[in-house]
């Protein structure tokens, strides 16, 4: 194996030159892909392209097999193709590409070594040094990458939505070796419910239980496939099983919760108008989502720290005489370091962090986790909930 993977400065540069000739010095070989264009399309110019700004550019005929450390082929490329994308040929080197809740549970019961990690748009990619022995392999929300037939994007790439792949600052810079127990994912499979910290204990089975219950019915599994899974877990991860009379119970009550239409439809529960109120008129309407587009890097998160500073403070808002009622601010951010970029950017527009709630932990928002966000909102009573950016969530 040669040395050990090590993200510097340079890779999180968003000029691709500036980031391909760090990676090669690295000692990696680089495949050029096609880009998402202003209108998020992949540049290859098909309008149902099946993998946009992902697949090989014609420089590159022969796919990762054509991946190089030539440099100068890379220059010209780039020059030819300013948008292309930049991907890493896994020689050497293995990813974990996590997509969702699931993934991120399989990944979490293995406790891996911290590695370095690249924020995507739907998840993360966990970077290792080293191939794993066997071929790489897809499991429900996650996919192992290895070897110098597979390739992985690579920050500075946009991914079709519009975010921009970049290394977590958050996360260690050097690449661990990648670890045997990687091998066990290949068991992460759709109807496989883990828990990460192994065991369920007494105080709280019925809520964990009912969980579980509740996710294999909104997966389509029938009320007796639901109690035999349930059961399984019971008797599995619960340090003192559940009787099986209460079991039947709480399996039977997470079946009251499906929808129904009496439920769905049916006459308008509110019959009197309510007015309309801004926490900024006429920009941000109160009682409702407010979306800032923008392309990448224009200053939308710089903007979100000007709101925070104006609301947590009480100061006046531009273009008005009118200042925030209320000051209250709940902040969920995966674009940057909390205490390397984000904290110094409200300091700077005099934010007041007395007033400032944040997401300790990034996590995607799952349906739980909304739900988990709809109570805190409920209990705490913000004044402006920031999203930033809404595809990494």
């Amino acid at each position: 194996m040669r040395d050990p993977f090590r993200v510097t400065p340079e890779m999180r540069s968003k000029d691709r030159l500036i980031a391909a000739t760090a990676y090669i010095e690295a000692g990696k070989k680089l495949l050029l892909t096609h880009g998402i264009d202003h209108r998020r399309r992949c540049t290859c110019g098909r309008k149902k392209c099946p993998s946009p700004g992902k697949h090989p550019l014609p420089e590159f005929p022969k796919g990762v097999h054509s991946a190089t450390r030539d440099l100068a082929k890379i220059e010209r490329v780039l020059a030819k193709h300013p948008n292309a994308n930049l991907a890493l040929c896994l020689e050497d080197h293995t990813v974990v590409d996590i997509d969702g809740d699931d993934g991120e549970l399989a990944v979490e019961a293995l406790d891996l070594p911290p590695t370095a990690e690249v924020k995507t748009s739907r998840g993360r990619h966990l970077h290792y040094s080293g191939e794993l022995a066997g071929n790489s392999f897809k499991a429900h929300q996650l996919d192992l990458l290895t070897g110098a037939s597979r390739y992985a994007m690579l920050p500075p790439s946009i991914h079709v939505s519009g975010f921009r792949y970049r290394w977590d600052v958050g996360a260690p810079q050097n690449a661990a070796v990648a670890p045997v127990e990687l091998d066990r994912l290949r068991k992460a499979t759709k109807k496989t419910i883990t828990f990460p910290n192994g065991k369920i204990h007494k105080g709280e089975r019925n809520d964990r239980l009912f969980n579980a219950a509740r996710a294999l019915r909104v997966r389509g599994f029938s009320e007796d496939a639901v109690l035999e899974a349930t059961r399984v877990i019971n008797e599995r991860d619960c340090t003192e099983p559940l009787g099986d009379a209460e079991l039947k119970a709480l399996v039977h009550s997470s079946g009251r919760y499906a929808e129904n239409p009496d439920e769905l439809f049916g006459p308008p529960s509110q019959t009197d108008p309510l007015p309309m109120e801004f926490l900024w008129y006429p920009y941000i309407p109160r009682h409702a989502v407010t979306i800032l587009a923008g392309d990448p890097g224009s200053g939308k998160s710089l903007l979100m720290a000007m709101l925070i500073g104006i609301v947590t403070s009480g100061k006046k808002w531009p273009l008005s005489n009118e200042r925030p009622l209320g000051h209250k601010v709940l902040l969920l951010s995966a674009e940057d370091n909390w205490a390397r970029v984000t904290l110094h950017r409200l300091k700077k527009a005099g934010a007041n962090i007395d007033n400032l709630h944040v997401m300790q932990k990034f996590k995607t928002l799952s349906d739980e986790r909304l739900a988990a966000l709809a109570e805190y909102m409920r209990q705490w009573k913000p004044d402006l909930v920031i999203v930033d950016t809404l595809a990494a969530y």
